[in-house]
């Protein structure tokens, strides 16, 4: 899902389930992948600017229908090559994203919302990524990198996220 569809999907399920009376969240995490970056233009500053755009609509909405929610931002992953960009630009893919991340966990703090980073899972690894003969796309996690993945949010929501 594009980041530009969460904030009809978000208002949909959680008006409805606020609605019925169901369990709402104690907390969500939002995790960026690369699929809009690689689609977007060059110009490195609207991206950014778009972005931070959207996830304060998103995370207002939210906040308004989820008020007790707390809101936690996955961190963007390092990879060997995005989607969209042809690999002669990936300098400008890694610039991109580091700048995106800044951004982004300032943004975060400012709010006083949570934000969750993946260290451990860079390029250098490549037993994390998807390099295999008939996996030959390198922005894929393989399943050891997507355990990885998924233990450093779930560290993040048992041990740092504050008690609500």
């Amino acid at each position: 899902m594009k980041i530009s569809q969460l904030t009809f999907y978000l208002k949909e399920n959680f008006q409805n389930n606020k609605e019925l009376g169901g369990d709402l969240p104690q907390a969500i995490v939002f995790h960026c992948s690369t699929s809009d970056i690689g689609s977007t233009s060059y110009e490195m500053d609207k991206y950014i600017n778009w972005l931070l755009d959207v996830l304060h609509e998103i995370l207002t909405m939210v906040k308004a229908l989820l008020p007790k929610t707390y809101l936690i931002w996955s961190d963007v992953l390092s990879r060997y090559k995005y989607s969209g960009f042809p690999e002669k630009d990936l300098k400008h893919g890694h610039m991109l994203i580091n700048n995106i991340s800044a951004q982004v966990q300032c943004f975060m703090c400012l709010v006083n919302l949570g934000y969750i980073t993946h260290p451990h899972i860079n390029p250098a690894q490549k037993t994390l990524f998807q390099f295999a003969q008939d996996l030959q796309d390198k922005v894929h996690l393989l399943d050891a990198g997507y355990r990885l993945f998924l233990t450093e949010i779930a560290q993040y929501l048992m041990f740092e996220m504050p008690c609500l």
